[in-house]
């Protein structure tokens, strides 16, 4: 439950950034630098995130969120 608990809370932060900061948020998740975003690297900053989400946000199908498939999912801090 605290686990649960913690994801929670550190979603709820993560989206609390403000957009002004959301490149810097891409590029802090971006931890090997290829320029998109894997599953592990999504699943480090939105633990919740399940598979299927993943690929509904992943309009390319690569496996991987670019910087546009990005912004426009719900990651993308208002």
């Amino acid at each position: 439950m605290m686990k649960k608990f913690a994801s929670i809370v550190a979603t709820t932060a993560f989206l609390a950034v403000p957009a002004a900061f959301a490149q810097d948020v891409f590029t802090a998740a971006d931890v090997d630098g290829s320029g998109d975003l894997s599953a592990a690297e999504v699943a480090a900053i939105a633990p919740d995130m399940t598979p299927e989400a993943m690929a509904q946000y992943d309009t390319d199908g690569s496996g991987t969120l670019s910087r546009e498939e990005f912004e426009a999912s719900p990651l993308m801090p208002k």
